[in-house]
């Protein structure tokens, strides 16, 4: 009995945790559209309706060779969300999350978020009410691992290749850069840039913006970079910071 109502209390900080911090795959693309207009890419749609716990998994294809094998819930700690097992050219490629999806750079080079499977969630544990997801006949714990580049078949790590790349990252795709927000710790306080990845010359270029102490675990704390008019914005808490797409500040 003690070791139930421990467990409770321990889901139901979780919760409040979970309702303070949204989490990083939620969030990221949640504005996406806000300043879209041509030179963002569209990702590939690897999302399909929930697959029903008596209902066998289809596999299906999304483009290019892509193909979801299999979809499930995860949940990571400070949040949760889906993923998709996606296989290309008949070999599997990786785990992904489901929402971001497969963002395409250029041609033949695309971008994705690897969620990285630690354990199968017992029925036990779903019939508790604890953890879990009616609609998916899989749950998982699970972490957020790298976002990776495919450049035609070869993987690269952009949390390693981009300098400062971390989880307040929250990158977006436009004319085939990756732009980003670059986070330097600098003792008790942080040093934000605004940033922009090359992925063909593995190059980042930065410019700083402003010291920020950064009190949340929220991956969509700064808000993901938009396209608007030939112009690369990045804005944060109202303010808006307009950049040329070489990233010179306007």
């Amino acid at each position: 009995m003690k070791n139930r109502m421990n467990k409770h209390i321990i889901y139901i900080l979780s919760l409040i945790l979970f309702a303070a911090c949204k989490g990083k795959q939620t969030s990221a693309q949640s504005d996406s559209l806000l300043f879209d207009t041509a030179p963002v890419l569209p990702k590939i749609d690897t999302s399909k309706k929930a697959i029903s716990k008596d209902t066998a998994f289809k596999p299906y294809t999304v483009i290019n060779d892509f193909i979801i094998t299999d979809t499930g819930y995860f949940d990571f700690g400070l949040g949760e969300g889906t993923y998709a097992v996606v296989k290309k050219d008949n070999k599997l490629l990786d785990t992904i999350d489901q929402q971001y999806g497969i963002q395409k750079i250029s041609n033949d080079v695309y971008l994705y978020l690897v969620i990285d499977g630690k354990s199968i969630l017992t029925n036990k544990e779903n019939e508790d009410g604890m953890v879990g997801n009616n609609h998916y006949k899989k749950s998982i714990f699970a972490n957020i691992g790298d976002f990776i580049i495919l450049n035609k078949g070869n993987k690269i790590s952009l949390n390693n290749k981009a300098e400062d790349f971390g989880w307040f990252a929250n990158p977006a795709i436009i004319n085939q850069k990756i732009y980003y927000w670059k986070v330097s710790e600098a003792g008790t306080n942080n040093r934000v840039f605004a940033a922009m990845f090359d992925p063909l010359i593995l190059k980042t270029t930065s410019h700083y913006l402003f010291n920020d102490l950064i009190e949340t675990d929220d991956g969509g704390y700064f808000e993901s970079p938009q396209s608007y008019n030939g112009q690369v914005i990045f804005q944060f808490k109202g303010k808006r910071y307009k950049f040329s797409p070489d990233l010179t500040l306007k």
